[in-house]
């Protein structure tokens, strides 16, 4: 299990309060803020004091606040009509969020924040790739050490089917390539494209690398399914694990996301 904070016993955006969640972050990848329910402009304070708020170009987001672009609104129902959308999916893959960024600037950390909470599903997963990097044998370690991960903006799941005139004006990079084992301060992790034959070994060969995709999603160990009550956020680090939307959800849904980039 992940650390949890209680918001209660701060009741303010203080600098403890950021400060105990940035030490958590330190150690785990997932920090869970309970008894918090922040207006917009709270959301976007704590958002700030944790790192630089990220802008995201409309394409890439669901929705955003109403007068808050660094706010999504990620949500099955539209906010004029509140009809749910029994289709809705995003984000329903395997992914690090931000690693379409070039490196250097892909250390992002998502904020997830409840505002109403479904009867059933809408749960979020996890893969804790900073444990799965501990768990690799010395050899195997050996073995990623220089190998990159390619990523392509239009190979993106969620924007997949975007002409690639609307995408060329995103002004962000086409493909980017990151190391495979990802070195911040105090750990490693693995980092990983969303399909196995995206690794490039050190000679800049393709290299489809089933195995270790095999390797983590077998292990439940690495796994983390986070069921959503009122008055949550989640902070993750993106450098730290992968997630996913896990769906099935029956009622209406609506959290607000916000990204900021660790400097």
């Amino acid at each position: 299990m992940f650390p949890s904070i209680d918001y209660s016993k701060y009741k303010t955006i203080s600098e403890e309060f950021v400060t105990e969640i940035k030490n958590h972050l330190m150690e785990q990848p997932i920090v869970i803020l309970n008894n918090i329910d922040l207006d917009e402009k709270e959301f976007l304070e704590l958002t700030t004091k944790l790192g630089l708020p990220i802008n995201l170009p409309d394409l890439l987001v669901p929705a955003k606040v109403p007068g808050f672009p660094e706010l999504a609104r990620v949500a099955n129902f539209n906010q004029q009509q509140g009809s749910v959308d029994l289709k809705y999916a995003f984000g329903n893959y395997w992914h690090h969020d931000g690693n379409f960024w070039l490196p250097g600037e892909n250390r992002i950390i998502n904020l997830l924040h409840s505002k109403i909470v479904p009867s059933k599903g809408g749960n979020t997963g996890f893969i804790n790739t900073r444990r799965a990097f501990e768990k690799l044998d010395k050899a195997t370690k050996e073995q990623f050490e220089g190998v990159k991960a390619r990523v392509d903006l239009k190979n993106i799941e969620d924007f997949r089917n975007v002409p690639d005139s609307i995408v060329n004006q995103l002004e962000l990079p086409i493909s980017v390539q990151h190391q495979v084992i990802q070195q911040h301060a105090g750990f490693k992790a693995l980092y990983l494209p969303y399909y196995s034959d995206a690794i490039k070994d050190t000679s800049g060969k393709e290299w489809k690398h089933q195995e270790l995709f095999d390797y983590l999603f077998a292990d439940p160990d690495l796994f983390y399914t986070h069921c959503w009550s009122e008055n949550q956020i989640l902070v993750w680090d993106n450098t730290q694990c992968m997630h996913k939307a896990m769906g099935g959800i029956q009622g209406k849904r609506l959290l607000w996301r916000s990204q900021a980039r660790l400097i």
